[in-house]
């Protein structure tokens, strides 16, 4: 089957280059982009056979909405990394002007051209997150995209006369879905990486404790606090599998990995930061968490904590008021709104959320949006900078990627950014996890500990201890 659809698709290729090269159109200040519908396929099956020795390698997925991309190299890089999002408008106007699609491409309502990822804070640099760009916006060189039932595979070059068709055809022709198989239990701890959680805590009290000084002049309302734990696996890991068993336990999530040379960062966000779709953005509030419960009574008793005990909604109201204070005003007479909030029930855990949305006159205000709203309460604090600033005095790891951005666009920007939260950096049998919580003036410090250690577990999850596998 995969020898036909190959055959079809390179086919369908040599023709539309051949037909640039023949009508003359070969420029080289253009660039060319070739999309054709295949047969369905396991796309993350491709993450641990022919694109895993490539240094660039981004994986996007919502089980529930049947929406996939996987995606490696870059053809072309439109963000810089000091750049912030603004400075994307103008180029991608350029962007528009150069390039040149297939007919398939063409007929497509939405084209995810366009990978992103923006660090948390890009004024702190480790050796840990080198490898990463502070923010990068660029269009991949061979991108497989699932929405739905539908299947497409994407490739970007720039000269007709030098495209490598064997190349192309030897991506395709590599899939085989008969011999992957997902081995759990091939993910185990090493007992060494056994943390001591009593240590932690206590460097967790004495955090809060000084942060709470912050807190009492009434200056900054709340801070968020993140810790990182580092543990080593018996070999290392298969992000095939990883992926797989993510999108089994939160569908309703963000699956994600970003891979740069050897080390990849991946997670299941149950964040959306914003969505564009058709000129409206929607922003989601997500602050508030709680225990699922061992049982049906106990988890509707948790629910309603999380709807009525006051620090829980004070720490939502901050971040949803942030959101739409912000979108009021940057969006003048735009008609905007704010759904009423709801819970949301993932594996191990709930949270509050408030969805706000808005419809700009002008898309390109995107970027005025983003740079404005990132970082929100949710993962930093509130004020903004007031909340950095005691997140630089108390938290001794970079935190990367981790709370930052990671989504993708098309063409019209379309897209969708998300949080990178309930995540983790990889390198060789490496694996470093974070998780952090909102501080408030009437924070309990035990219970905020349990809860990072709560939002842990989509992480430390997909590894077995050794003793027990």
């Amino acid at each position: 089957m995969m020898k036909i659809v190959a055959d079809k698709t390179i086919k369908m290729l040599n023709e539309f280059v051949k037909n640039q090269i023949r009508v003359g159109k070969t420029d080289h200040q253009k660039f060319y982009c070739f999309a054709e519908r295949i047969e369905g396929i396991e796309i993350s099956n491709l993450i641990g056979q022919n694109f895993s020795g490539r240094k660039n390698l981004f994986y996007f997925s919502k089980p529930v909405d049947e929406f996939e991309i996987l995606s490696a190299g870059k053809f072309s890089e439109l963000g810089e990394s000091k750049n912030k999002f603004q400075s994307i408008a103008e180029r991608l106007n350029l962007v528009k002007d150069k390039i040149i699609f297939n007919n398939s491409a063409l007929e497509l309502d939405s084209l995810p051209l366009f990978q992103c990822s923006v660090k948390f804070n890009s004024k702190i640099q480790s050796e840990e997150w080198k490898q990463f760009p502070d923010f990068s916006f660029y269009i991949p060189e061979i991108i497989f995209y699932k929405i739905k039932n539908n299947f497409f595979f994407i490739y970007n070059f720039s000269d007709p006369d030098k495209v490598d068709i064997k190349s192309v055809e030897e991506i395709i022709t590599s899939y085989n879905k008969s011999d992957r198989e997902i081995k759990y239990d091939n993910l185990v701890l090493s007992q060494e990486s056994i943390l001591d959680s009593g240590k932690q805590k206590e460097i967790w009290n004495k955090q809060i404790e000084k942060g709470k000084e912050k807190l009492k002049n009434g200056e900054l309302k709340k801070f968020v606090l993140s810790r990182k734990k580092e543990f080593k696996l018996s070999s290392i890991p298969d992000f095939y599998q990883i992926v797989e068993q993510l999108k089994s336990t939160y569908p309703g999530c963000f699956i994600f990995l970003n891979k740069i040379n050897e080390k990849t960062f991946f997670g299941a966000s149950p964040e959306s930061f914003i969505k564009s779709n058709n000129g409206e953005f929607t922003f989601e509030a997500v602050a508030g968490s709680v225990p699922r419960g061992n049982h049906i009574d106990e988890e509707i008793s948790f629910e309603k904590r999380l709807l009525v005990d006051p620090k829980l909604k004070t720490e939502h109201e901050i971040v949803r008021d942030f959101i739409f204070n912000k979108v009021e005003e940057l969006s003048k007479q735009e008609k905007k709104f704010a759904e009423n909030s709801f819970v949301r029930k993932l594996d191990n855990i709930q949270h509050l959320v408030t969805k706000i949305s808005v419809k700009p006159k002008n898309k390109f205000t995107i970027f005025k949006y983003i740079d404005e709203l990132f970082p929100n309460p949710a993962v930093c604090g509130f004020p903004k900078e007031k909340a950095f600033k005691v997140i630089y005095e108390l938290e001794t790891h970079d935190r990367g990627l981790y709370s930052g951005l990671l989504g993708w666009f098309d063409i019209n920007l379309n897209g969708e950014l998300v949080v990178g939260i309930r995540s983790a950096l990889s390198e060789g049998n490496k694996i470093n996890a974070y998780a952090g919580g909102g501080i408030l003036i009437d924070s309990d410090a035990e219970e905020e500990f349990l809860e990072t250690e709560l939002k842990f577990q989509p992480i430390i999850s997909l590894f077995k201890n050794e003793e027990k596998s």
